[in-house]
């Protein structure tokens, strides 16, 4: 389990708009807009690849300015994109893992398959942009 999740999705330009959110902050920050590569989930966007981060206030990609303006201290993220060929269509967040700060591979590998299931329904149903 983790405190806070959320899914971004991917304009035709690569900037990420956050869709949905559960959590303490949950009905702060939907809508809330990151540029291209901005904050973790833009660099997992940009680089179709799973970011696992169990040092998030250490990590250079972390967009410190947001957590702070809302008033949440994120510890870890988990951030997988969500993908249809080599397009990344948005991401899935897993916000401070309970219990440690370090996700394990087998959740690391149920969230990437929940991201490529969620690409192909995306990509099937048509929609492009939030």
């Amino acid at each position: 389990p983790c405190e806070a999740s959320s899914v971004f999705r991917a304009d035709r330009k690569g900037n990420l708009t956050l869709v949905a959110a559960r959590g303490r902050v949950a009905d702060k920050v939907v809508g809330l807009k990151l540029k291209k590569g901005q904050g973790i989930a833009g660099a997992c966007a940009q680089d179709r690849r799973t970011l696992p981060v169990s040092d998030v206030a250490n990590d250079p990609r972390h967009a410190a300015s947001i957590t702070k303006a809302l008033g949440f201290e994120t510890r870890s993220i988990l951030a997988v994109p969500i993908v249809h060929g080599d397009k990344a269509l948005g991401v899935i967040e897993l916000v401070n893992k309970v219990g440690s700060n370090e996700f394990q591979r087998h959740e690391l590998e149920l969230v990437e398959r929940v991201g490529r299931t969620a690409g192909d329904l995306l990509s099937r149903s048509g929609e492009k942009k939030p």
